[in-house]
Formats: structure tokens, C-alpha cells, sequence
């Protein structure tokens, strides 16, 4: 299976307006204005500098979300909506996230949602967003909606602050890291046979020079491991952080406690290797201040990207 989140494409206009359609209907009333904006979300949304993205599944649009603009740098997160049958795969946080990047991106003042309590699910996920609960200064935008949030970047801070990057050195947290990447490896759209991971999960620890696991609460969220090459060379193998601590920064700390740790044991370059279809991944790397560089082993993927480091 492949998933990406991809920008507005007019082969998915009816996917925005079914996917909404079939939420409003299940939960709310169907307002005229509802209709309009889906309806034509090149002139309700893009017109105006807003943007909308769908996360797709083996090419196939399961989930969308749309960010509106108002002007002087206030958007709205808005129109998200996923299949229910894709339920379960992370496609609401991730297009949440590719809009609180793009607002980011676009240099805004202030992003906002309107919701209703009712939806728990959702609003369990805009709060660990970094979405709070605020009076809506505009007065209610929509029927049907029962509560106001406005993004904060101090929430997401905080967030940061209360992750705990530590060594895997006790059995207990060598286990916790070993599940960790099997989640890893089941998360993949990909078979990773081709690099003989059934021998290195049965030899595990065996083979990883440094191991770093995170923490929140005491509970593990995230690892990563270095490998070498040789004397000046590492690899950062199998950086990954759990659903339900994504978007919390968990995933740039270990990159760069990791980082540190190679440069305190003399090593000069770190490589690495993903998917150019895991976007966040892919992004994150770049803003560490990797660069793509030619293949330095074998993958049959179609869309591998090899980067390095300057230690």
C-alpha cells in the first residue's frame, strides 16, 4: 500500500465534496453554504490564497482537508474529512499537519477551527495539534459547531519539553526500542526482505552502535539507531515516532541527539535512506541540513531518496 498528502487536484474535486457530504450528513445539518464551498472549492478556497489537500491511498483520495483564507494571515482549518474505511490509518493528523505546515509556510498570524464537543475523536487530535479551546472573535461561522481553537506554538513546545531522549541501554528499554521498530516495519508501505530484517530483529541489538529511545510520560514514543560504515561514516537507521505522538517534535529531537552522539564518536558524515513518498520524513531531513546525494546501497523502490550530514 502507498499513502501521500498531496496538494488540490481537479481529479479529486468530487472526493472533497463527497468526503465532507457524508460527515455533515452523519452529524450535522447541510447548510447552503456547505454546498457552495464544496461544491466549487476552486473559487470558495484557492481563489483567495487558501489551499486544499487530500491524502491518497493507492491513488485513490480517502481523506481531505481545506485551509482558508481571511486575509492579514488568518486561515482556517476546515472541510476535513476522511473515508471510514480509512479510518485508523492517520490520514486526519497528517493532513492537520501538512495545513499547520503550509500556514507556517505562508508566514500566518493566527489558524483556527470551529468543531463540535461531540466529536471527541477529533478533538482529541486538535488539542494534541496544539489547538486550544478560545472565544471565537469572529462571532460563530457555522451552525452546528459548539466550540472555537486557535493554534499555539507554546503548546507544541510544551510538548517538546516534556519528551525525554535517553540511551537504550537496560533490556527493558532495548525491548521498548525493538518494538518501536517493528512498528516501524509495519507502518512501511514497503517489504523490507531485500535488507534481511527478519536476521536483524532476531539478532537485535546486534549490529546498532548507538540506540536512543523517547520518551513522554515515561512512555516510550519514538526511537532511532546509528550503524557505521566505517571509522568516519554512519548511517541513522529506523527513525520512527508512534501515531499518537506525532507532530509533538519527538522526531527532530532523537535526529538530533543522534547527530550529537556521531559527532562525539569522531565520525565525520551520517547517511541515511527513505521514501521520497514519506513527505514529513523527507522534510524533516532537509531542515537538519541533509542533502540528497547518488545510491550508497541496494533498494528496489522506485522512489528512494539517499541523503547525508557533515558531522
Amino acid at each position: 500500500m502507498t499513502d501521500s498528502i498531496t496538494p488540490y487536484d481537479p481529479r479529486y474535486k468530487q472526493a472533497f465534496y463527497d468526503l465532507n457530504i457524508y460527515w455533515l450528513e452523519k452529524f450535522f445539518t447541510v447548510e447552503p453554504e456547505h454546498v457552495a464551498l464544496l461544491s466549487d472549492p476552486e473559487a470558495a478556497i484557492l481563489k483567495d490564497g487558501g489551499e486544499v489537500f487530500f491524502a491518497l491511498e493507492n491513488g485513490r483520495a480517502v481523506g481531505t482537508v481545506a485551509m482558508k483564507s481571511y486575509g492579514n494571515g488568518v486561515f482556517e482549518l476546515t472541510k476535513l474529512g476522511v473515508d471510514p474505511g480509512a479510518q485508523g490509518g492517520g490520514y486526519g493528523r497528517k493532513l492537520c499537519e501538512r495545513v499547520i505546515e503550509s500556514f507556517n509556510e505562508k508566514g500566518g498570524t493566527k489558524l483556527f477551527l470551529e468543531t463540535h464537543t461531540k466529536l471527541e475523536a477529533a478533538m482529541a487530535l486538535y488539542e494534541k495539534l496544539g489547538f486550544t479551546l478560545a472565544k471565537n472573535p469572529l462571532g460563530d461561522i457555522y451552525e452546528g459547531t459548539d466550540c472555537y481553537m486557535e493554534w499555539r506554538r507554546e503548546n507544541i513546545a510544551a510538548d517538546i519539553k516534556s519528551i525525554e531522549i535517553c540511551p537504550a541501554k537496560s533490556v527493558a528499554d532495548q525491548a521498548a526500542v525493538k518494538d518501536i521498530f517493528q512498528d516501524f516495519i509495519d507502518f512501511l508501505p514497503i517489504d523490507l526482505g531485500f535488507q534481511d530484517i527478519a536476521v536483524e530483529m532476531a539478532n537485535f541489538p546486534e549490529g546498532f552502535e548507538i540506540l536512543l529511545l523517547a520518551k513522554q510520560g515515561g512512555k516510550p514514543i519514538g526511537a532511532v539507531g546509528l550503524k557505521a560504515h566505517d571509522a568516519d561514516v554512519c548511517e541513522m537507521k529506523r527513525l520512527f515516532v508512534r501515531e499518537e505522538a506525532q507532530g509533538t517534535g519527538a522526531g527532530r529531537i532523537l535526529c538530533e541527539q543522534l547527530i550529537e552522539d556521531a559527532r562525539a564518536l569522531g565520525y565525520k558524515t551520517m547517511l541515511l535512506d527513505s521514501l521520497k513518498r514519506l513527505e514529513a520524513a523527507v522534510a524533516l531531513y532537509r531542515k537538519l541540513g541533509f542533502e540528497e546525494i547518488k545510491p550508497y546501497n541496494f533498494n528496489p523502490e522506485a522512489d528512494v531518496i539517499y541523503m547525508k550530514i557533515a558531522l
